[in-house]
């Protein structure tokens, strides 16, 4: 018996061991139908009337889309068309996309630049619409080998929302080369692997004879900007170097940003807004509540007076609900951006207007305030932190020392 089991434990011990299980890859047709309403169309209009074309997929909710830098660059305005699978779909002999567009005009959402890399050549924009209906492509967490099949997703010559297929060809450093076929409108859709999952941002291809070469890249180097389209952009105001570096940093992060950072008038007009709101207080008339709107309507205060005409009355001593105060605070743009913004202050002669305006407006507003305590009978203790004139004075004082003495006025 024993010399049966010892060639019987001989042979199992040399049997191949099991082979290991490899997930099989779901069906292609059912990948790309789940895959394809998360791409869009990203519709860049150009001064003189041109148009560019390309795709962006869908990657954060709501509405935060990856694309390439250069198919949003130099837009005058920025539009998307989402994945319908009810729209009727043209090819480039029929008219294409300008055809798809014509007739789905009303359809068309706008679009903002979130983040943009002109070195990766890749971009976040936000679409400007409900998207809660798409699904999110999923990112693959690992790069891709060569020889693993690939598709790419996008808008080539004007086919919208079409597919073609490909192996990887060779890993690079900072792009994955592949050969499915891209043509102008892939720029900025998804290179998915079989699962799906999105492997790079198709970006490339080598022209002039040269076939099968096409250049994506990986979505490991997107992950770093997208976690931060979420977080809100900080600029660094504790002195004017610093605050005049990060602005200019994160400007590069998201041109919208450009205007309240750099906007020299925008930030004087500011000034002078938030120190009339504070003689605004002392310019009421005589007469009830009524009378005070209907002066502010036929005056023309705009937005500035519309913001005060509810609470005008609680900050004077609590007419409309005594005892209650509340603080006026002026937008905190007012004096803040101002540190940035002191180089600009110094080399023009701003500063001189603004110590002479502010000083006008405070001793205008001294002699307003003792005409309506005589006129009203209203009377408020304006030298109590947070009224509105004193708020405004004191904006005044810390751009003043901001600008006269390098401060910061935080």
């Amino acid at each position: 018996m024993r010399i049966l089991l010892l060639p019987l434990l001989l042979l199992l011990a040399c049997a191949p061991a099991p082979a290991p299980v490899v997930p099989t890859a779901p069906d292609a047709v059912e990948m790309l139908a789940s895959a394809q309403p998360g791409v869009v169309l990203l519709v860049a209009e150009l001064d003189g009337g041109g148009q560019r074309f390309g795709a962006g997929l869908l990657v954060r909710q709501p509405g935060l889309v990856l694309t390439n830098a250069h198919v949003v660059r130099g837009a005058t305005r920025l539009r998307a068309l989402l994945f319908d699978p009810a729209r009727r779909s043209w090819s480039p002999i029929d008219g294409g996309i300008h055809r798809t567009l014509f007739e789905e005009a009303d359809e068309l959402l706008d679009v903002e630049l979130v983040r943009g890399d002109m070195n990766l050549d890749l971009a976040v924009v936000r679409v400007l619409g409900d998207t809660s209906g798409l699904p999110i492509l999923p990112l693959r967490d690992e790069p891709p080998r060569p020889g693993e099949r690939v598709y790419a997703l996008g808008h080539p010559q004007e086919s919208a929302w079409s597919c073609t297929a490909g192996v990887v060809s060779a890993i690079h450093q900072g792009a994955i080369q592949h050969d499915a076929p891209v043509n102008q409108g892939s720029s900025g859709g998804p290179l998915l692997d079989a699962w799906g999952r999105v492997v790079g941002v198709n970006t490339a291809k080598l022209f002039g004879g040269a076939e099968g070469l096409a250049f994506a890249r990986p979505i490991e180097l997107a992950t770093p900007m997208l976690n931060d389209a979420l977080a809100p952009v900080v600029v660094d105001r504790s002195d004017p170097a610093k605050a005049v570096l990060s602005c200019e940093r994160a400007v590069e992060l998201s041109p919208s940003l450009s205007e309240p950072c750099f906007s020299w008038d925008s930030a004087e007009d500011l000034i002078w807004d938030a120190a009339r709101r504070g003689v605004a207080l002392a310019e009421l008339p005589e007469g009830p509540r009524e009378r005070l709107l209907a002066w502010m309507q036929e005056e023309g205060h705009g937005l500035w007076m519309a913001e005060l005409q509810d609470s005008v009355w609680r900050h004077l001593a609590g007419v409309e609900t005594p005892g209650e105060r509340r603080r006026f605070e002026p937008p905190a743009s007012v004096w803040v951006n101002e540190a940035e913004r002191q180089a600009h202050l110094s080399r023009s002669g701003v500063e001189a207007r603004l110590r002479a305006q502010i000083e006008a407006f405070i001793v205008e507003g001294e002699a307003r305030r003792a005409q309506l305590i005589a006129a009203t009978g209203v009377t408020a203790d304006f030298t109590q932190d947070g009224q509105a004139y004193r708020e405004a004075r004191r904006m005044g004082q810390r751009v003043q020392r901001s600008v006269v003495l390098g401060s910061s006025p935080g």
